[in-house]
């Protein structure tokens, strides 16, 4: 029987999920003023701190970077009372989020750190400023023009991870678009009007932080013990399901990952007016990219399921969940491939035109060998954060190792093991990751610097 769209039944909660809505924000704002002083102090201590202090800052960040935010709360929620440390969900909720924004915000405000040239702090050293005026009236004025666009773009993705405060009985957006749906069963509509919410509230924070910067920056334009639980926790049963669910949700990830990064490659070209002259394609990309970019991945993967569902399509989660990655993906590959692609001069494209190369030849033979080291660094950083974004895949059933650990949570071990240990396989797909993205930034740099 054909599925009929009743928005009706929906736009009576309209004004509940207004609420929602505000209290995301609120819960954003909370998460990203905290995060923000951590990413401050965290930032000049790399910069200018010696010793065990700064070793600290570095495993923090590394810890915070290469796990997955879900996992990091459930953490909080689940295992900190086994040792006596009771917190509500929203408690856990905010304290998760800003710990997991402060380890960003500190790697973008290191990277506006090291933008300052040497010769401007050592000026400020000739005229006799402390290293906290220094940071104060020289650095600070300097990068805040530099770190406004990314830390906008911070916000937005901590107001859109707000939407996993639901897995936590929090009543923000996302969560009472569950209660919505578990009155009205009309799981499209709502979701669907959700992800509008989403957009709108992302576009309308955007602007209001943009006005910010303006006004402000005017250089801008019960306690167990885990070894009671170990034996029972390193089976053999144990330990191949946590194997299985490792590889599945590396799999995922790689799989959904490639599939994106193509796709945003493809959506980088549609946007660029030199080899696309059909503004109307020019267009469609650039929708495609700012929406996708604005919706939570939680809301994102609801609405795959049931799109999938209202196809009559018989799938599996694993492509459900592969779609969604992919999706999310390609949204934000487009926008690093296209800043990649307009950091070359356009003196490149003009010589290129010159020697009667047309746009995908002087893209593939001009552009791309120098825009590559350009483009490869922030796009592994995403790839990084939807690895972690898999986590969430476990809402829809697929057993991935978030998964893996609820079920052997319920089964009675541990959640300090359980959750302990998958947030360290978390940790060694994401380094590794990380590690091969600064291996292959190094490679496509070398070449730049032989020619220096």
């Amino acid at each position: 029987m054909a599925y009929t769209l009743q928005f009706g039944q929906v736009t009576p909660y309209l004004w509940y999920l207004a609420g929602g809505a505000m209290l995301a924000l609120v819960l954003a704002a909370i998460a990203f003023l905290i995060g923000w002083v951590i990413g401050i102090v965290c930032a000049a201590v790399t910069a200018y701190g010696r010793g065990p202090i700064r070793w600290l800052v570095r495993a923090y960040v590394i810890f915070f970077l290469n796990t997955p935010v879900l996992v990091q709360i459930f953490f909080l929620y689940f295992a900190l009372p086994e040792v006596g440390i009771l917190l509500s969900s929203f408690q856990a909720v905010t304290i998760g989020l800003s710990l997991n924004a402060g380890a960003y915000m500190t790697e973008i405000q290191r990277a506006g750190f090291n933008s300052v040239r040497r010769e401007e702090v050592e000026a400020a050293e000739t005229l006799g400023f402390s290293r906290v005026q220094t940071v104060r009236y020289v650095i600070l004025p300097h990068i805040c023009k530099v770190l406004f666009p990314p830390l906008s773009n911070q916000y937005i993705l901590i107001t859109m991870t707000t939407s996993i405060a639901s897995i936590f009985g929090v009543e923000e957006l996302t969560g009472r678009a569950y209660n919505i749906n578990a009155q009205t069963f009309r799981s499209l509509e709502v979701f669907s009007i959700t992800a509008v919410y989403y957009v709108v509230l992302t576009i309308i924070a955007s602007a209001v932080l943009y006005f910010i910067g303006r006004y402000f920056f005017p250089y801008q334009r019960k306690s167990i013990l885990v070894a009671d639980d170990l034996e029972r926790f390193l089976t053999y049963y144990n330990l191949v399901f946590l194997g299985k669910a490792f590889l599945l949700t590396a799999s995922l990830s790689f799989i959904g990952c490639t599939l994106g990064f193509v796709a945003g490659f493809g959506l980088a070209v549609m946007r660029h007016e030199r080899i696309v002259p059909w503004a109307i394609i020019r267009l469609v990309a650039l929708a495609y990219t700012e929406i996708f970019r604005r919706i939570p991945f939680l809301v994102k993967l609801m609405c795959v399921f049931f799109a999938f569902q209202l196809a009559g399509a018989d799938v599996s989660m694993f492509t459900v969940a592969v779609t969604t990655v992919a999706l999310s993906a390609a949204a934000f590959s487009s926008e690093n491939i296209r800043a990649a692609l307009e950091s070359i001069h356009p003196n490149q494209w003009d010589a290129a035109e010159t020697l009667n190369m047309g746009g995908l030849t002087a893209l593939r033979r001009v552009i791309l060998p120098q825009a590559w080291v350009v483009m490869i660094p922030p796009s592994m950083t995403y790839s990084v954060g939807l690895v972690k974004s898999t986590s969430i895949a476990s809402q829809i059933g697929l057993v991935e190792l978030t998964y893996a650990a609820k079920v052997l949570n319920n089964k009675g071990i541990s959640a300090l093991l359980t959750f302990g240990t998958i947030l360290v396989l978390y940790f060694i797909l994401c380094y590794s990751l990380n590690r091969f993205a600064a291996w292959l930034e190094a490679r496509l740099d070398a070449p730049r610097h032989r020619q220096a």
